[in-house]
């Protein structure tokens, strides 16, 4: 009887000991001891194969690791392979050098406790990530708090994470969103977690991704177009804590091979006009025959495109002197649409044909003068674009000017040339 009653008390104990143990297993409170820290899901085999060009990054404290726990990690390696990302920290890194032309894509995750390092960060450089998104970058910006302020600003138009707003279970809102779809799978439309998020998004312009099951107005995870890039907000935890598995870490790297491939898809193609040309008017005429070549055009996604002339007359037609403006336009697969210009200028280099013609004119009696004018001494002067003004060097003459009288005549066109002759 001792025996018995001693095995009861023992799995008793353990009985009462293990509901205490799992609770510690959560992202409030903790216990990295008792909590499994490591992914469960395989990387597959040609992760990072046809990604968007340029550079990828993580962004996190030099504190650590949310929860200690690199699931986030293995999501990366699992859009991009091994290698083919960057690991940096809010306190070390160089804004400049991340958010430029040359990054693509960039994850920033303040979960658990990273958040006032995070907070501190976007205080600082909110405007650098928003140009880098506006320009073209693809962004998620995440975190789950276990520390900092009640609101954090997440920018881009009003976009604010709200703390300690805890969701167990949420729902991929419509049942559909491309993260479903794979590359890995199987995925889940409703996952759970302890907590599965710990804050929420509000703001304009939000497309919801995520929402708390049952409170479609807590928001766990959204995203929406910023100039010509593309931003995804989320108060998600890290996917230890997220069941069913491994449909949660698929859905988590699938978010991330979406943006990367929204890099691609959301990106306007690259057009390039050739350099504007300048050229002297033809022999006797007031412009010039021009050709030159199309404008080309490459998409990420689509490849070349061939832009089509919107604006200026085409090639191998006559320019009149002046500036004459030559638009090309473009339109990918997806509706991205740009432009480029330059310039045709057509110079009047042809000075204007000076003609005179000699003249006999009497003093007037009274005033003892007599005075010309430029059309008087013009014998017919012309010029391809049209004379402007005609000037005389000698205008008047009295009783000293008797006899023969020598004038210059200036002719002078539009663009300044001009050509002089003289008149007896």
């Amino acid at each position: 009887m001792k025996k018995i009653t001693s095995v009861l008390l023992f799995f008793m104990a353990i009985f009462a000991f293990t509901p205490e143990v799992n609770a510690q297993c959560d992202s409030v409170d903790f216990n990295p001891e008792d909590c499994i820290t490591t992914s469960t899901f395989t990387i597959p085999p040609n992760a990072g194969q046809n990604r968007a060009p340029g550079d990828k990054y993580y962004i996190i404290s030099t504190t650590g690791n949310p929860w200690n726990n690199t699931t986030n990690n293995a999501a990366m390696d699992a859009a991009f392979g091994g290698g083919g990302w960057i690991l940096a920290q809010f306190e070390t890194l160089n804004p400049v050098d991340v958010f430029d032309a040359g990054t693509n894509f960039v994850f920033i995750e303040g979960g658990d406790d990273l958040t006032n390092e995070m907070n501190a960060f976007l205080i600082a450089n909110l405007p650098t990530i928003e140009a880098w998104v506006n320009a073209g970058g693809i962004l998620l910006l995440n975190a789950a708090p276990n520390e900092g302020p009640a609101t954090i600003n997440f920018g881009f138009g009003g976009t604010t994470l709200v703390n300690s707003v805890f969701a167990g279970t949420v729902d991929v809102v419509g049942g559909s969103h491309p993260a479903l779809d794979g590359p890995l799978l199987p995925t889940a439309t409703t996952m759970t977690g302890n907590s599965y998020g710990h804050a929420v998004i509000t703001g304009t312009g939000l497309t919801p991704v995520i929402t708390e099951s049952g409170v479609p107005g807590n928001v766990v995870l959204a995203e929406k177009p910023f100039g010509a890039g593309h931003v995804m907000f989320g108060g998600m935890t890290t996917t230890n804590f997220h069941n069913p598995d491994p449909q949660a870490e698929n859905f988590r790297a699938n978010l991330l091979n979406y943006l990367d491939d929204f890099s691609i898809v959301g990106t306007a193609p690259i057009i390039s006009c050739p350099m504007s040309i300048t050229v002297d008017n033809d022999a006797d005429a007031c412009g010039a025959i021009v050709n030159f070549t199309d404008a080309s055009a490459i998409d990420l996604e689509d490849g070349p495109l061939t832009p089509v002339q919107v604006g200026g007359p085409p090639t191998g037609s006559f320019f009149p002197t002046g500036t004459t403006t030559i638009t090309y336009e473009v339109t990918d697969s997806d509706n991205n649409t740009v432009s480029c210009s330059f310039d045709i200028t057509v110079n009047d280099g042809q000075a204007p044909d000076a003609v005179c013609m000699d003249i006999t004119v009497e003093l007037d009696p009274v005033s003892g003068m007599v005075t010309i004018s430029p059309m008087d001494v013009d014998g017919g002067s012309t010029d391809n674009c049209g004379i402007d003004s005609m000037s005389l060097d000698i205008s008047s003459f009295d009783c000293d000017d008797l006899g023969d009288n020598v004038v210059t005549l200036t002719v002078t066109d539009a663009a300044g040339n001009s050509t002089d002759c003289t008149a007896t």
